[in-house]
């Protein structure tokens, strides 16, 4: 019976020291190590462990930076990163140069013009476009006394000639350019140079050839003056303005008719009042 019972001690024996040495394995197993200030378990692998480490490192990293930006903000620094020129940080900083602004070319520089200029030079470059025939911006030098007068001027041969001297380059091309032309006619418009004359003038001029005060011209005769004395007219002048003038039915030039044709109209032209 003594050795039946020693038999089975034995096995319970064994049993616990099996037990004795699993609890301390398992007392191993729950025991911690503090890290970097992070609990990892020591049953957590070598990989978990480092990404456990590496996360707790950016996690102080990130403390220290915003850390120090807080405080950077309270002593009132500013960022050391350059600004790009005409970044809108340099517009509100950095006020404008006058001496840049004057060297800019004229066409950057906005030029204001008045309504009166303005509606001058949309009649000057409606007269002109007539006779821009190839759109180019500029007319043949002889169209130019058709433009002039076309604008309400009355000027003579001569004021002609320095018109388009005035209107040409200074190499002569036989073109005039538009930009000369609306620089000089807008200043002739604007000072009132070559004003049509009244209807009381006219008519007190045809009076002059009309000797025997008939009221009217021969044409032939009154073509046979104006071709030969003064500022004489071409036979192409002559023809084109008997074309209104002399009536067909008896042949005669009705002065004081013609001479309300020939008198601006204001309205019209209102920069000849």
């Amino acid at each position: 019976m003594a050795g039946t019972e020693t038999e089975k001690q034995i096995p319970q024996q064994q049993q616990q020291q099996q037990q004795h040495q699993l609890q301390q394995q398992q007392q191993q197993q729950q025991q911690h190590q503090v890290q970097d200030g992070v609990e990892v378990p020591n049953n957590v692998s070598n990989e978990k462990e480092g990404r456990i480490r590496s996360s707790s490192n950016s996690v102080d990293t990130s403390r220290k930076a915003s850390a120090r930006g807080k405080s950077g903000k309270r002593k009132g620094s500013t960022s050391r990163v350059p600004s790009k020129p005409g970044s809108a940080q340099n517009a509100e900083t950095t006020p404008p140069n006058p001496s840049m602004l004057a060297s800019q070319p004229p066409e950057i520089q906005q030029e204001t013009i008045d309504p009166q200029t303005a509606r001058l030079h949309l009649m000057i470059a409606s007269a002109f476009k007539v006779f821009d025939n190839d759109d180019a911006n500029t007319v043949d030098v002889n169209e130019i006394g058709t433009i002039v007068r076309s604008l309400g001027c009355c000027p003579s041969e001569a004021d002609l000639q320095e018109i388009i001297m005035e209107c040409e380059e200074e190499e002569s091309t036989g073109n005039i350019r538009y930009e000369r032309f609306e620089s000089v006619m807008t200043r002739l418009l604007q000072q009132g140079r070559f004003r049509s004359a009244s209807i009381d003038d006219l008519v007190e001029a045809f009076k002059v050839f009309d000797e025997e005060a008939k009221g009217y011209l021969d044409p032939d005769e009154f073509a046979k003056h104006i071709s030969e004395k003064g500022e004489m007219f071409t036979e192409d002048e002559i023809t084109e303005m008997f074309r209104t003038a002399v009536d067909v039915t008896d042949n005669r030039l009705y002065y004081e008719d013609h001479a309300m044709i020939l008198v601006v109209d204001k309205d019209v032209y209102p920069h000849q009042d």
